[in-house]
């Protein structure tokens, strides 16, 4: 389902959204209405090659349980790449991204409208953001929002599955969605310099009608997204551990994204209200490479009554779930944990 609410417009509105603005947001942008799809804007680059994916049978679950395994599907990256494969089945697909690269990067799949690729986005849409960018890291905001006007109606259209989450250089982050047959695009729009790492990260990727065949995950815990914030179900433990996100309610934030979420090893040293102010990134300083954090992987925006699985391997000490909106710790969406 696409949605018709026009988050170009309410970002143009919220020039607060920037770091130190926040009750200037909350005025300048209307109630949050949920409509029933995830929305936000993505591009493509260069698919890898049919060799790097592995079925349920390639990694020998269904032979030594005589039940289906997961289809997982590796993303690499090196640099500003992603190399993953042209096309893979619906269904339950396991998306394991090994970050091999010196940056923080994260795989966001967004469902294109019909006759769109990834070459559209590159063309129409890396542009404005990174026109708008520029301003506001110039100190014009109210020009950098303005641009948002140029984004093409399309765009509107594209709705976000989730994809992995955040993952530290040299990480691996591991994330399941069901996915419908269709046109996709994966991105990351972390930042460098000012520069959106669009630039290389902008991938087509088609979902064909064949399933996959895999099993909906086992969680050991749950993690719950309303519109009031993030709540953490059930015991965290040490150890591999895969936890269910549901997408209970979504809406739209002041950033123009709808809420997901991230884990991040933290500390003593750690500045919590340094990593709320990273994940906006209409803040100059947000999603600007180095993470202020160690993250480890997480789900990325879904429409509302979705369910994706994160697998993690948690040692114990502190952990942050965050949210990638304005504001998150005022709107309920950053938990800390503590693993025995």
């Amino acid at each position: 389902m696409r949605s018709s609410v026009s988050r170009w417009a309410v970002l143009a509105l919220a020039l607060g959204v920037i770091a130190g603005c926040a009750d200037a947001a909350d005025e300048g942008m209307p109630e949050e209405e949920a409509p029933d799809a995830a929305d936000e804007q993505a591009v493509e680059e260069a698919p890898g090659t049919e060799e790097e994916t592995a079925t349920a049978e390639e990694l020998g679950t269904e032979e030594e349980t005589g039940e289906p395994g997961p289809y997982v599907v590796d993303i690499v990256s090196e640099g500003h790449d992603f190399q993953l494969p042209e096309e893979i089945p619906s269904g339950w697909v396991t998306f394991r991204y090994h970050n091999d690269s010196h940056e923080t990067h994260f795989a966001l799949l967004g469902d294109l409208a019909e006759g769109i690729t990834a070459q559209d986005s590159r063309e129409e849409v890396v542009p404005v953001f990174q026109e708008a960018m520029d301003l506001i890291n110039d100190g014009d905001p109210e020009a950098g929002f303005a641009q948002f006007e140029e984004m093409p109606e399309w765009s509107e259209e594209t709705v976000y599955i989730g994809g992995p989450g955040f993952v530290a250089p040299g990480g691996m982050a591991e994330t399941t969605v069901y996915l419908e047959p269709g046109n996709y695009q994966v991105e990351c729009y972390v930042k460098t310099d000012g520069v959106w790492h669009t630039d290389g990260m902008l991938v087509d990727l088609t979902v064909t009608e064949e399933e996959s065949g895999a099993p909906e995950p086992d969680a050991d815990f749950e993690v719950i997204l309303t519109n009031e914030g993030l709540g953490i179900e059930g015991d965290v433990q040490s150890g591999e551990q895969t936890f269910a996100v549901e997408f209970a309610e979504q809406m739209l934030h002041g950033n123009a994204l709808w809420h997901d979420v991230h884990v991040a090893r933290i500390d003593g040293d750690s500045d919590l209200d340094e990593l709320a102010a990273w994940m906006n990134w209409a803040n100059p300083e947000g999603l600007e490479d180095p993470a202020p954090a160690e993250f480890i992987g997480g789900a990325q925006m879904m429409p509302e009554g979705s369910t994706a699985y994160v697998t993690v391997d948690l040692e114990p000490g502190e952990y942050a779930f965050i949210a990638e909106v304005d504001d998150p710790q005022d709107k309920g969406m950053l938990e800390t944990v503590t693993v025995p």
